[in-house]
């Protein structure tokens, strides 16, 4: 039998349960919540009982070696407050008798968190570095504090704040704190104006709240520490390589290597997928023979980034420069020329000039070519044309091209210093010049007698002067005029173009004699 006091009490304890009550435990036949840290009277009434038959005795509770909790009326009461962070949860058993016999069932009490711990830093975490050449938002420490209230609750949910930093050189904002995470970064200014030179360590004051940093919750100010360091992430030396190495591959060419925290590398430019790769640990590699007819340099961005793929730091370049080797025959730009020769052309006249080409580096004596005649047809007794060395410049090697074939087939090559070679062939052909006077072969044709009845148009007689120029050209023809005796126009001429030969013919009828001279 309970007195009012105690009856109040208890209505005032059922109150607290109702309003502290959340989620069940798992796995009980009660589940209750209470509050920790109670500071009423005790003992502190927490629950009744209600799945109790009317007709129990005996009513005990165990389970609680520190004899916290017992049962009076029907209701389960506590003898001091519970602490969450010493022991979260309770599992009681409550037990007593019936008529029949005796029975027990599980109350699990669970132990409802107050915000009663302050956030505390956790001290390795304060302090750190950070390199040279970061880029800003890029963690490169993280400030770790713990709290030891419910993480299922806004009590332990803490938040950082960057409060100052000393000292403030070259800007007083070279820092920025994630405010979730604790994660520390630089921010634009720093990115751009970090120096070890001008300042090589920072404190930055900080502060940690909890209750996710509402006005009324617990908070803890903290000293971080950061070291500027150097970086060897930098641009590596030119590389230049001979074309067509032969191996074996992969041919390890450069390295590169971020100093700061775990990073991984990539490559990036305008080259074949796989021709250059790089390792773990920030060695390129060569995997193919270059050819530098193709592509004679190759500019490669490397790229580092964190695990998760976040860039750390701007890209570097890699500059690869790929050396000529003479792997290329000179070649003319086209397999057969044709010229011409007047045959009375001087010894030393230029007639043509051949050049080859060859895809080999400019810059070097690759691309040097010698020309050389290697072929005539016909043949013949005495040489007749030559070719320059270096030049290519053809000319005329004899003193005359009289009495020469009419045309002549050249075979000229293009050599490199290698040895490497191409021909092409020249047609030329040797043209006449008027150079020998027609001749006839007697001084004095006749007479020759024609009847006096004789028709027009009747041959008197025909004569040929020879021509030593080419048969059928233009200083072969013979042009025949009549120089006396034909001052009345009795005889015309008639030339066949053929062979040359003239022919006297009357043109009109007259019964005077004439004497006519060619």
């Amino acid at each position: 039998m309970v007195d009012r006091e105690t009856t109040t009490m208890l209505i005032i304890a059922l109150i607290l349960v109702i309003i502290y009550t959340f989620a069940p435990c798992s796995g009980a036949n009660v589940k209750i919540g209470v509050p920790e840290n109670y500071d009423g009277i005790f003992p502190w009434y927490l629950a009744k009982l209600r799945n109790l038959p009317g007709n129990y005795t005996e009513l005990t509770v165990t389970g609680d070696d520190e004899g916290i909790f017992g049962v009076d009326a029907q209701f389960l009461y506590a003898l001091k407050p519970l602490d969450r962070e010493k022991q979260p949860s309770y599992s009681l058993q409550v037990s007593f008798r019936t008529s029949e016999h005796r029975q027990s069932f599980t109350v699990e009490v669970c132990v409802i968190d107050k915000n009663d711990n302050v956030p505390t830093f956790i001290g390795e975490s304060m302090r750190g570095s950070v390199q040279l050449g970061l880029l800003k938002g890029i963690p490169f420490m993280q400030v770790d504090a713990r709290d030891r209230d419910d993480r299922n609750t806004a009590h332990a949910e803490l938040r950082f704040s960057l409060m100052e930093q000393t000292p403030r050189i070259p800007s007083s904002q070279m820092f920025f704190i994630s405010s979730i995470t604790g994660e520390v970064s630089l921010t634009e200014e720093g990115a751009s104006t970090l120096d070890p030179e001008m300042c090589g360590r920072y404190k930055l004051f900080v502060m940690v709240k909890d209750m996710a940093g509402k006005a009324n919750a617990f908070f803890t100010n903290g000293i971080v520490t950061v070291e500027v360091t150097g970086n060897t992430w930098a641009s590596p030396d030119p590389v230049r390589l001979q074309e067509n190495l032969p191996g074996p591959y992969p041919i390890p060419i450069s390295q590169v290597k971020w100093s700061g925290s775990q990073a991984e590398y990539s490559l990036e430019g305008e080259f074949p997928e796989m021709l250059f790769t790089i390792s773990r640990e920030g060695v390129i590699y060569l995997n193919a023979p270059l050819d530098r007819e193709t592509q004679d340099q190759f500019q490669i961005s490397i790229v580092v980034e964190r695990p998760d793929g976040r860039e750390i730091a701007k890209p570097v370049e890699l500059r690869v420069m790929v050396g000529d080797a003479n792997d290329n025959r000179p070649t003319f730009p086209q397999a057969q020329y044709h010229t011409v020769v007047k045959e009375l052309a001087a010894r030393g006249t230029e007639i043509l000039t051949v050049q080859a080409a060859d895809n080999d580096d400019p810059k070097t004596d690759n691309v040097r070519i010698f020309y050389r005649l290697v072929g005539q047809i016909p043949e013949s007794p005495r040489a007749l044309f030559r070719v320059d060395r270096d030049s290519g410049v053809i000319s005329v090697q004899a003193d005359s091209m009289e009495g020469t074939a009419p045309q002549y087939t050249l075979t000229i090559t293009a050599e490199d210093a290698k040895g490497l070679n191409s021909s092409c062939t020249l047609v030329v052909t040797v043209q006449d010049e008027n150079n020998n006077p027609p001749v006839f072969s007697q001084h004095e044709y006749g007479p020759f007698h024609i009847p006096e009845d004789a028709l027009v148009g009747t041959t008197v007689t025909a004569v040929l002067a020879g021509d030593a120029d080419v048969r059928g050209g233009d200083s072969w023809q013979v042009d025949y005029r009549l120089e006396s005796g034909n001052e009345e126009e009795v005889f015309t001429f008639v030339t066949d173009k053929q062979t040359n030969e003239v022919s006297l013919i009357l043109s009109k009828v007259n019964n005077t004699h004439h004497a006519v001279t060619l």
